[in-house]
């Protein structure tokens, strides 16, 4: 995930391991982990499965995927910077300038595969009353295609705040909300690595799986 144009500002290369994996009953897990190449130095990601088996969130090699064949929930990731908590610091960044001295006017999402269209949400913080959102639609019928990638330019979001909408050039926290509550057999990952890549080969197997496994599992 970068900030786009000259992609000075790097929210997250996914280079850090971190696994979740919430099975029945249905409810959510939550980690967070410290490490190199991730806005703030913390990544925090909660996935929490509403019906179904199993969500499978990973984040590593370059990629970050959400797995959840005929099952459905969602995975929340969070850059809030180094709190080791799940709950919102919307201060946590320091004032990220996601604007790079006001070069940036967007964000470039590299898309690695994704077989189905589902609504990610975005969020930006400058305080807790400040902050803007803005969902886009995952395409669906994404093969492994080192130049797909969801663009949302800053002007796109929405101000949610009691006083207002996320300065960009003054970020405090940032969130990412993949939603497959109404999509059995959602398989997505993204990346930051713009060509063919090991994760690349590995997502397209995911993506395989998943079609195997709604049309095994999915009423």
């Amino acid at each position: 995930v970068w900030a786009e144009n000259s992609r000075a500002l790097l929210i997250d290369d996914f280079s850090t391991d971190q696994a979740l994996f919430a099975n029945v009953p249905a409810g959510s897990v939550s980690s967070q982990i410290s490490g190199s190449g991730i806005l703030g130095g913390e990544r925090d990601i909660l996935v929490t499965l509403d019906s179904g088996s199993f969500i499978n969130t990973a984040a590593g090699g370059g990629a970050l995927t959400h797995l959840q064949f005929a099952s459905l929930g969602t995975s929340l990731i969070v850059w809030d910077g180094p709190d080791n908590a799940s709950t919102l610091n919307p201060t946590g960044l320091l004032g990220a300038d996601f604007t790079n001295g006001g070069v940036e006017d967007r964000l470039d999402i590299p898309l690695l595969v994704n077989n189905l269209s589902a609504p990610v949400m975005l969020a930006a913080y400058t305080d807790a009353d400040n902050y803007s959102t803005f969902t886009v639609s995952l395409p669906g019928s994404i093969p492994p295609d080192p130049e797909s990638t969801l663009t949302v330019r800053f002007i796109d979001f929405v101000d949610a705040g009691i006083s207002g909408g996320a300065d960009f050039s003054n970020i405090g926290a940032f969130l990412m909300q993949i939603d497959g509550s109404a999509t059995p057999g959602l398989a997505v990952g993204f990346s930051t690595i713009p060509e063919p890549s090991t994760a690349t080969l590995l997502l397209f197997g995911i993506l395989m799986l998943a079609s195997i496994g709604r049309c095994r599992w999915a009423p």
